[in-house]
């Protein structure tokens, strides 16, 4: 029977865990700040890097806002952060033998990484703490050429440290990327509760939209729309690897240029514009100056109005589904064995 609770478990696990590879993104000086797709026993979590206290980061430090809650899981996660995170590409991004790369990191004794799963007394002081699984990276320039991870005694509820905050993630985050290697969009692109696809198009509100009508867009309100362009700095115009270099080389994205790239606009209503009077598309816009631009930073805005038949970069949303995949055939099958070996354990005779 264990054994075909193990082929079951690789059944599933393998079937969620294909959904799509952990995307790590690199921000200022090389170092890491965030990942995506991050596989946690056959789950995908998202995961982002925050320096704080546990008071200051969860606001109270309760366990309940914990993402695990046991040891096992949490020290999978941390185990997680060795295999998939801080690692090296082979293309400059050197996250697991240059341990400086990483957050907060120095060179002689890199901070550790923690994941927290409960609050209890210390076994030494008596103090209640945070309990943790942490990943260690000593690779460079640390007492011992390793990284491990192992569980901790207890961290006081207000002393800063390098917590890794895993968010579950439904659908994987994938990137669209064309042959010439420029990003065209994305899916499973995370906006609240829900998953979105979305692509790149250049073209005016009435000839891509075919009339430019405000029940056609995705979102109605300034809030949503701004909240869409922020999620498309921090989740499609992202670095992720060699030759998918989406923030700090913005010429890979369409219609980009090393002077100044065009903005990607999100539309939420129709209006009249506050100079002209014109009627036309009030958007909020994500715009990327780090490759040649005038500043070295990304920003989001909402603006007055677009004329409905002037062209531009459009960021076009749609839904999508946030269902759990399914277990595949062979999966379903297995748990039809097991309800076949159940039964015939109970009856007479066996």
């Amino acid at each position: 029977m264990s054994s075909l609770f193990a082929a079951l478990a690789v059944l599933w696990f393998g079937f969620t865990a294909s959904a799509g590879a952990a995307l790590v993104v690199g921000g200022a000086n090389n170092r890491v700040v965030a990942a995506y797709n991050v596989n946690v026993g056959g789950a995908l979590y998202d995961v982002t890097l925050q320096y704080g206290s546990c008071l200051g980061i969860f606001i109270p430090c309760d366990a309940s806002k914990f993402t695990f809650t046991t040891e096992a899981y949490a020290l999978a996660a941390a185990q997680a952060l060795g295999s998939q995170v801080f690692i090296d590409d082979g293309a400059g991004r050197m996250f697991d033998s240059v341990s400086q790369n990483l957050v907060g990191d120095d060179v002689v004794l890199p901070d550790p990484y923690i994941v927290p799963f409960a609050l209890g007394p210390s076994d030494f002081t008596g103090e209640v703490g945070v309990k943790f699984a942490w990943f260690y990276n000593y690779r460079a320039g640390g007492p011992a050429d390793a990284t491990f991870t192992e569980t901790f005694d207890s961290l006081p509820v207000d002393v800063a440290q390098h917590f890794a905050l895993f968010t579950p993630r439904a659908v994987p985050l994938v990137l669209n990327v064309d042959a010439g290697g420029q990003l065209i969009g994305a899916s499973g692109v995370r906006i609240g509760d829900l998953y979105y696809n979305v692509s790149f198009q250049y073209g005016s509100c009435n000839g891509l939209f075919a009339p430019c009508d405000a029940n056609q867009f995705t979102f109605t309100t300034e809030d949503s729309a701004l909240a869409a362009a922020r999620a498309l700095d921090s989740q499609a115009f992202i670095d992720v690897g060699a030759g998918r270099m989406f923030d700090s080389v913005s010429r890979n994205l369409i219609g980009d240029d090393v002077v100044l790239p065009d903005p990607y606009i999100v539309p939420f209503a129709l209006g009249p514009s506050d100079f002209t009077g014109e009627v036309g598309v009030k958007f909020a816009w994500f715009y990327n100056y780090r490759a040649g631009g005038p500043a070295d930073a990304t920003f989001t805005e909402t603006f007055d109005s677009l004329p409905v038949d002037v062209a531009q970069h459009f960021a076009v949303f749609s839904v999508q589904s946030t269902t759990v995949p399914e277990p595949s055939t062979m999966a379903l099958v297995a748990l039809a064995m097991l309800g076949l070996l159940h039964v015939r354990r109970k009856a007479p005779g066996h």
